[in-house]
């Protein structure tokens, strides 16, 4: 095992002394909105560390990259990173984790024989180390946000780690007002990617070793080959659905209750005065569908669900 600093270590103590009791202050709101999200019950246990026998057999088979997302934006750029380094080393195999069951939801369907999806654990040390024990990753990265537990176990292991942050000015302003807290938990870091090159500095004032920052450019954002792209696919969905060419459409994305209801209503009105007008809604987490059907049944519209046309074009 390597030792982790003194200054770590000191860090490690007080927020394993915070943690507890500012989650047990949130349970109740995160239980809430559990609940309503729905999905929640699934894979429960592996937020507690805990695997199931066929889960455990899976994970022992291969050596892992284990890439530690979030909610739906962090999965979205896990996914792609996720690809990237499996296009690159195609003897990768990755599991990635995400907190959220929207962001589960959204990669599950990406699983393959190469790539896992499971639920992050809870940042506590006794359930950071059961998950550690049972996914052995070769490399550890994290996306947007670092737990520090996590982070401390795989640096004590052994195991590689890095960052893909996100540095807002808000962010950057509360790490350096932190910094004798955060900043060895920083330095514990293997690597870090920089988008530009003027985070550099920034991240050296928060902590983070200048010669374990490299600037990669903003991964969110780098160009996709156009061979790579989904548009063809959208197009013949869409087109399933009776859209023609060059119609217009009304999109409300990332959609919260109440706002889809009212979306539809204002589009069955402008249809009177643009009756090619298409609607589509996406919301802003997918296990309320059903919710947002029901709501919408009775204006008398025709629905369709993309994940119905998609499989529909598939067989």
């Amino acid at each position: 095992m390597t030792p982790l600093p003194a200054d770590a270590r000191r860090s490690l103590r007080l927020y394993n002394l915070l943690f507890p009791l500012v989650f047990f202050l949130l349970l109740p709101g995160y239980l809430l909105r559990m609940i309503r999200r729905g999905g929640y019950r699934e894979n429960f246990s592996q937020r507690l560390g805990r695997f199931t026998p066929e889960d455990r057999a899976r994970l022992a088979a291969r050596e892992w990259t284990w890439v530690h997302s979030i909610s739906v934006g962090e999965t979205f750029l896990a996914l792609k990173l996720a690809r990237e380094i499996h296009d690159l080393d195609p003897a990768r195999s990755i599991v990635l984790s995400v907190t959220t069951s929207t962001g589960y939801s959204v990669a599950q369907p990406a699983a393959c024989d190469w790539l896992e999806v499971i639920y992050n654990p809870l940042d506590l040390r006794s359930i950071v180390r059961r998950a550690l024990d049972t996914v052995r990753p070769r490399q550890l990265i994290f996306i947007e946000a670092i737990w520090p537990n996590l982070l401390a176990e795989a640096h004590q292991r052994s195991i590689p780690t890095a960052f893909v942050p996100r540095l807002s000015p808000r962010s950057e302003r509360r790490f350096r007002g932190f910094r004798q807290l955060t900043g060895p938990i920083f330095r514990l870091l293997d690597g870090l990617a920089a988008p530009e090159p003027s985070d550099v500095p920034r991240w050296c004032a928060l902590g983070v070793r200048e010669e374990r920052i490299t600037v990669t450019g903003n991964t969110k954002f780098d160009h996709v080959p156009a061979a790579t792209t989904r548009l063809d696919e959208f197009r013949a969905i869409l087109s399933r659905c009776g859209l023609r060419e060059g119609a217009p459409v009304l999109l409300g994305g990332s959609t919260f209750p109440g706002e889809e209801r009212i979306l539809a209503e204002v589009f069955r009105d402008l249809r009177a005065e643009f009756p090619d007008l298409f609607l589509i809604i996406v919301p802003r987490h997918v296990e309320r569908t059903d919710e947002v059907l029901a709501d919408l049944a009775p204006l008398g519209l025709r629905i369709a669900r993309r994940s119905e046309l998609a499989a529909s074009a598939s067989q």
